[in-house]
């Protein structure tokens, strides 16, 4: 099964925001590769922030395995492919919680200095980001 298909048996009745995301980011590690090496993730991660299957992610992990950058990583990926769309971090603490939208604005400043057209960020605080295609 490919990609495009997995995320449209996934979305179950949102047939248009699956083919929309499947379209836009079926890879967004692979986007980050070719365009920001020096961030690309690694092979497990990747596995996570190109999963689009559920729009919830447990993840039971050790200390250190890049948890906030494969977070920070997915959230950002949706945000640049599905206008309007949003990524709730919770986390034991706030500080846990900042450090993935600090990786998520890493992710976004990288693309774009390589590529035309990513949405601008036209707000960001240290608990939120809003870009200009209306996603948070």
């Amino acid at each position: 099964m490919n990609v495009a298909q997995e995320v449209l048996r996934a979305a179950e009745g949102h047939a248009k925001l699956a083919r929309e995301i499947a379209r836009r980011a079926s890879s967004f590690s692979a986007i980050v590769r070719a365009a920001a090496p020096q961030i690309a993730p690694y092979a497990y991660q990747e596995r996570i922030i190109d999963d689009w299957r559920s729009p919830l992610i447990h993840w039971s992990k050790p200390r250190q395995v890049g948890a906030s950058h494969t977070f920070g990583g997915k959230g950002m990926g949706k945000a640049l492919a599905v206008p309007g769309s949003r990524a709730v971090y919770l986390s034991l603490s706030m500080e846990d919680a900042r450090e993935k939208i600090d990786y998520a604005v890493l992710f976004h400043e990288a693309l774009s200095e390589r590529a035309r057209g990513i949405s601008k960020i036209t707000q960001r605080s240290v608990s939120s980001i809003k870009l200009a295609n209306g996603s948070r």
